[in-house]
């Protein structure tokens, strides 16, 4: 819902929310952790960007969901 929410209006409300909830595994399916990631790329700041790649770069993380954060990671390296 979050998520959503930040979406809706494009801002980053919530940013740190998500990557807590990316961190703990509470988004649910791989199209859940590929459409907050690419939230926190489009909207978040370079912390949260920076936590975003240590997600992608954790042991615990799924293959799958590093793959969408370094994509998530490259396109935000593109907008900017």
């Amino acid at each position: 819902q979050l998520l959503f929410a930040g979406r809706a209006i494009n801002k980053p409300v919530a940013v740190d929310r998500i990557l807590s909830g990316l961190e703990s595994g509470a988004f649910p399916s791989d199209l859940a952790v590929s459409e907050a990631a690419d939230f926190v790329g489009k909207v978040g700041n370079a912390e949260q960007l920076g936590k975003l790649f240590e997600f992608s770069l954790a042991e615990e993380t799924p293959e799958e969901h590093q793959k969408h954060a370094l994509e998530a990671l490259a396109s935000a390296g593109d907008l900017r």
